[in-house]
């Protein structure tokens, strides 16, 4: 990896020095000289793999802020898998500088990974992320690089944000322009910071819904036989193999909450049944607030991913077993806000009040998505006074 600024070659060298380090985390420092400019580059190593840089350049007089380029040659087989997550249109930024559009997500974009063509050459707007990875016997095993928004870069367009070209049938590169150099600034120092995670990306497992089901309807009734039958749904899935039941969002009687409220007596007697036949649970909790649940009165706006439709056209959860039974709407939330911490501890709470053996979480890092609520730290003011959404991945992991 390294960095190409004004066109000179920026090595991520030097001596290494350990700041700290335990078996769950490593950080390293790393201090160098060249073209006149010190370069200090933090890395974070975490136990899974994942690294985060924080690099800086300075000097000691003010030099101008041109291109600056991030640069990873990667060695690739031939089939090459390009996957990203949602992409932000320039245009989004341009039509309201002070708010944006509403951002667009990972859904309303997919298919989002494909495959390369031999010699192509492919550009990729601001985005979370993007992950490139070869076919190794049905197995790609790739690197993607994370991006927390452009805090410190210095972009006018965005929709030449990351490059990949394949320069020989078993190397790609993947640059990433920090600095397109079209506003040249007068800077004594620029940071920013970006991620690296190794993923292998397997094909699915074809047997593995087999012992696994979602209950998206029968949860109320499971625990018990229906009318003309001798056993509960629980025991019959038993008997046919299955080891694991997921009861789906509606199993709280506010979307994505962690208490079941008005469910609570159906919820204990699913969970004892559900034991009782051999059935391991798993309760759902997802990337939605509820504005029926005591915290919105008093955060609401806080909590929120913006752009954002509240107080209007929020989405309505579908209430599997009464549609729209209780009447709420609900709203993507930002784990960046101290919503997080709420989530995290109301999980806590969950797993020990129902005996769980685990938790069903939609969304993760495949969900998060830009935010510019600026109550809670996300979004950043780009060089040009337009407000660019930031992507909270490291707190995402920490809640994860």
């Amino acid at each position: 990896i390294h960095l190409v600024f004004d066109g000179n070659v920026l090595p991520m060298g030097g001596r290494v020095d350990v700041v700290s380090a335990n078996r769950n985390q490593m950080v390293l420092r790393s201090v160098s000289e060249s073209d006149g400019k010190t370069l200090t580059v933090s890395a974070d190593h975490r136990y899974d793999g994942f690294v985060w840089y924080d690099v800086e350049i300075s000097s000691d007089e003010p030099f101008e802020y041109g291109s600056l380029a991030v640069v990873m040659p990667l060695k690739l087989a031939e089939d090459i898998l390009l996957s990203h997550g949602a992409p932000y249109p320039d245009a989004t930024f341009r039509a309201s500088p002070a708010d944006p559009a509403i951002l667009p997500t990972s859904s309303q974009t997919l298919p989002y990974g494909r495959l390369l063509k031999p010699g192509e050459t492919a550009d990729v707007a601001l985005t979370s992320y993007v992950g490139l990875a070869t076919d190794t016997d049905e197995e790609y095993r790739g690197l993607f690089f994370y991006s927390e928004g452009p805090k410190g870069w210095n972009v006018r367009n965005y929709d030449h944000t990351y490059a990949i070209r394949q320069s020989a049938p078993d190397r790609v590169s993947l640059t990433v322009n920090v600095s397109d150099g079209e506003t040249r600034w007068q800077r004594k120092s620029v940071t920013f910071g970006f991620g690296l995670m190794p993923v292998p990306m397997r094909n699915d497992i074809s047997n593995f819904h087999e012992d696994y089901r979602v209950d998206v309807q029968n949860w109320v009734t499971a625990y018990k036989p229906r009318e003309g039958e001798k056993h509960s749904y629980l025991q019959q899935i038993a008997w046919n193999g299955v080891k694991i039941e997921l009861a789906h969002e509606s199993w709280a009687e506010c979307e994505s909450y962690w208490k079941a409220g008005l469910n609570e007596t159906h919820m204990q007697s699913y969970v004892a049944a559900a034991k009782g036949a051999g059935v391991k649970t798993l309760f759902y909790f997802g990337f939605l607030i509820s504005n029926l649940i005591p915290e919105f009165t008093i955060y609401h706006d806080l909590f929120l991913s913006k752009p954002s439709s509240y107080p209007d056209s929020p989405f309505r959860p579908y209430v599997y077993y009464a549609q729209g039974d209780p009447d709420q709407g609900a709203y993507n939330v930002c784990y960046n806000s101290v919503f997080g911490d709420f989530f995290a501890r109301g999980i806590i709470e969950a797993v020990h009040h129902y005996d769980l053996n685990g938790i069903f979480f939609d969304g993760g890092l495949g969900q998060v998505g830009g935010c510019t609520n600026i109550k809670h730290g996300c979004g950043t003011v780009d060089p040009y006074g337009r407000l660019i959404p930031t992507i909270p991945i490291r707190t995402y992991r920490r809640l994860m």
